[in-house]
């Protein structure tokens, strides 16, 4: 019998060891199996002690009682009855209870620890393996599902700034954490002490102005460091946010912004192109709020909607239209010139002229994005306005326009897309911008658009060709300025829309093939095409810069902040830009800053340049910068 109680207490023990090591990330689950796994190996291996005096249950009581006095502390190591064994069996046998009687203890104070609060998390902090730690500002939903889609068994991931009371340790968000094996701190991630070489922070709180004065702190802690692996990601948005990252020095800390809204409606307009919605050679976009969504939408459809031969409008309506209007014109003066249409329309959509406004200004709508900043209104309105073209006219139904909607809330997100797939009645409404779908590290590290958007910055420092170190070297410049980010994503995302004024078809939704990049390479040949698409870029680069608030500066402008030591033909600080001109005007312009500057340039030069490299950006974009 003694023989047996051995062989299933040292597997009790194994099985137990396994299922810890499997579990080692998850420190409350891993404490608790461990802590049943030594009550379960003592009381087998003191049952044949006691069997020997006692019934069997009463053996197994007096075993039990034994394993629990062992787990507190409170029972002695002798073992008042002995066991007539001999040889190899007698050793492995006491050798197995010792064990299991020393460890017993400290597993038992780590299930106690793991009971209150974060101390079972800063003991796990301290006992974190992995490659990579990814150190999350604040445990919330965002959060929760960008860890859930970068969870891997390599890398350890830890919130901070959350206080667990008794009453917290069950909600939603922490099970979903402990799911993932992530550790949950009180302190801040601006104090906590990091050990790895491989590290990545997340302000990802939803105070936006915690995150960027976190970020600040963090650059200043570590840019003097000698690890070239911190990154920080900063969830934030506003003039003012650039301004600070751009002016601060981050030693060789890679900084990179992101802004959710500015990210899903770049997304929007590379997975679903303007130029799908083109009726009678023109785009007519309707946005329905003007909130910081609206106004972002707005800015990405005037530069993105450059086309070729086609005839771009815009009407906007918002509750607040007048005051939107007049903000914009603050931000983004030289917008509001003949060479744009936007149209301010201001009615809310729940009052009873919202019909007559839609009949006056919007009847032949092809593009339509509700933002209005609550999801239940936008759901509501996108409903209504489907009816509404249905109504007015017949044709929409095989002709209708699209209507995409930003809902936020993911459930909702999934609601309407089973309004989409009722085949019986579509209401054929596409949402956009749900939190599980934006905070995908995927979607927001590695998309092709973001290796696009690198490749171009290569392409513009005549790196896309360099070595490695070359190329790292180049990408500083990238994540050091937000405004770099910014423009090679808008240049990147007009590629489709250039291909498009090709006339090559079967672009949208979807990537760009490596037939349809050889296609466009070969049309490059033409020196009229590569004219035509250096046109088209200079018209959306100069539409992009109107969006950042640039006016253009004259020559007179240029001579003086030259004269007084700017260096540039460009003065970034006040957003003043000399080509802000039609592409006829830039052989003049060119010419005049060549005699300021003192050394030849040609403004024409860099939209010839960057079309011309634009299949190696498609060909290189398919590999990891």
């Amino acid at each position: 019998m003694t023989f047996y109680c051995f062989i299933y207490a040292l597997f009790v023990f194994i099985v137990t060891a396994i299922v810890v090591i499997k579990s080692r990330r998850q420190f409350n689950r891993s404490v608790q199996i461990m802590l049943i796994g030594i009550i379960g190996v003592i009381t087998i291996l003191m049952f044949p002690m006691y069997r020997a005096t006692y019934d069997s249950i009463t053996s197994i009581l007096f075993s039990l009682i034994y394993a629990l006095r062992a787990l507190t502390g409170c029972q002695s190591v002798d073992v008042s009855h002995k066991v007539a064994i001999e040889g190899w069996l007698y050793y492995g046998y006491y050798f197995l209870l010792y064990v299991a009687f020393i460890i017993a203890p400290i597993f038992t104070t780590g299930f106690l620890v793991s009971v209150f609060g974060n101390i079972g998390d800063k003991i796990h902090y301290y006992l974190l393996g992995g490659k990579k730690i990814h150190v999350f500002s604040d445990l919330n939903e965002s959060a929760v599902y960008l860890c859930e889609s970068m969870n891997n068994k390599k890398d350890s991931f830890v919130f901070c700034n959350t206080k667990l009371s008794a009453k917290d340790k069950d909600t939603e968000l922490v099970k979903r954490a402990r799911k993932i094996g992530a550790v949950i701190l009180d302190r801040s991630e601006q104090i906590i002490k990091i050990y790895k070489k491989d590290i990545s922070f997340y302000q990802i709180s939803k105070d936006k102005d915690y995150n960027i004065n976190s970020t600040l702190s963090l650059i200043d802690k570590y840019k003097t460091s000698k690890n070239k692996n911190i990154n920080i990601f900063t969830f934030s948005s506003g003039i003012t946010t650039d301004l600070l990252l751009d002016s601060i020095d981050k030693g060789q800390i890679r900084v990179k912004l992101i802004d959710e809204i500015k990210y899903s409606c770049y997304t929007l307009l590379d997975q679903a192109p303007l130029f799908e919605n083109i009726r009678n050679n023109k785009i007519s976009a309707l946005i329905v709020g003007c909130d910081y969504t609206g106004m972002e939408m707005l800015k990405s459809i005037i530069w993105c909607g450059q086309i070729d031969d086609i005839e771009l409008e815009i009407n906007v309506i918002d509750k607040a239209a007048n005051e939107k209007k007049k903000q914009l014109k603050l931000q983004c003066p030289e917008l509001f010139s003949d060479e744009y249409k936007i149209n301010f329309i201001q009615t809310d959509v729940k009052n009873v002229d919202f019909e007559d406004v839609l009949d006056k200004h919007c009847k032949n709508t092809t593009y339509v994005v509700v933002a209005t900043g609550d999801d239940k209104i936008n759901i509501d309105t996108a409903v209504y306005l489907r009816k509404y073209f249905l109504r007015k006219d017949v044709s929409h139904f095989f002709n209708k326009p699209t209507i995409y909607l930003r809902v936020r809330n993911a459930l909702k997100n999934k609601q309407v897309d089973m309004l989409r797939n009722n085949r019986m009645e579509s209401y054929d409404l596409h949402a956009f911008g749900s939190m599980d779908k934006t905070f995908v590290a995927e979607n927001l590290f590695g998309t092709t658009l973001e290796r696009k958007s690198k490749c171009v910055h290569l392409a513009y420092c005549d790196s896309l060709d360099g070595t490695y170190d070359e190329k790292n070297k180049a990408l500083e410049s990238y994540y050091d300025k937000e405004y770099n980010q910014r423009s090679s994503f808008a240049s990147a995302l007009h590629i489709k829309y250039k291909m498009f004024s090709c006339g090559i078809k079967n672009i949208s939704g979807q990537e760009i093939s490596v037939s349809q990049a050889k296609e466009f390479e070969y049309m490059l040949c033409d020196k009229n095409v590569v004219e035509k698409i250096a046109k088209l870029e200079h018209k959306r680069w100069s539409a992009f810069m109107r969006t950042e608030g640039y006016v253009r500066a004259s020559i007179d402008n240029v001579n003086t902040y030259f004269s007084m030591g700017n260096n540039k033909h460009v003065h970034y600080l006040a957003k003043l830009h000399p080509t802000l001109v039609e592409w006829d005007e830039l052989d003049t312009v060119s010419e005049e800053i060549s005699k300021i500057i003192g050394r030849k340039i040609d403004f024409k030069q860099y939209d010839y340049d960057i079309v011309k490299k634009i299949p190696d950006i498609l060909y290189k974009s398919n590999n990891d910068i």
